[in-house]
């Protein structure tokens, strides 16, 4: 069963998919902020989710300081938005951030904590299935 929530916006939305990986986990060396860009310029959905727009606090990944031990990926859909003709079935989209740790948290109580203020409606596209 996927889990519903409802953002502090007012929108419902469900989580499709999640993915927790270590942030540096595939940097080999070098300094901060040469790996940094090097994994900035990788900031995407995971592949296997297919197209799907993605969007990331800034402050989470400001290439002058070290991140966060673990990048989450979150995959949102909810109602279509700003749709008044009905010509949308959902919308979505893709959310990524940044944790220190992921031992002292349910899953849910993470992305709850992450997500309860984000903006899905200015954020979000709308897609026909």
């Amino acid at each position: 069963m996927k889990t519903k929530f409802r953002l502090k916006c007012g929108t419902m939305v469900i989580i499709e998919e999640i993915q927790i990986s270590q942030t540096y986990g595939e940097v080999i060396g070098g300094n901060n902020i040469d790996s940094n860009i090097y994994l900035y310029d990788k900031l995407s959905a995971p592949k296997s989710w297919g197209e799907r727009k993605t969007v990331f606090n800034k402050k989470d990944f400001d290439l002058n300081q070290e991140w966060q031990f673990y990048t989450v990926n979150v995959w949102l859909t909810g109602e279509a938005i700003n749709d008044s003709k009905g010509i949308f079935d959902m919308s979505e989209v893709v959310v990524l951030f940044t944790v220190d740790s992921i031992l002292d948290k349910t899953i849910k109580e993470l992305i709850l904590e992450n997500l309860v203020d984000f903006d899905y409606k200015s954020k979000a596209e709308n897609f026909i299935i």
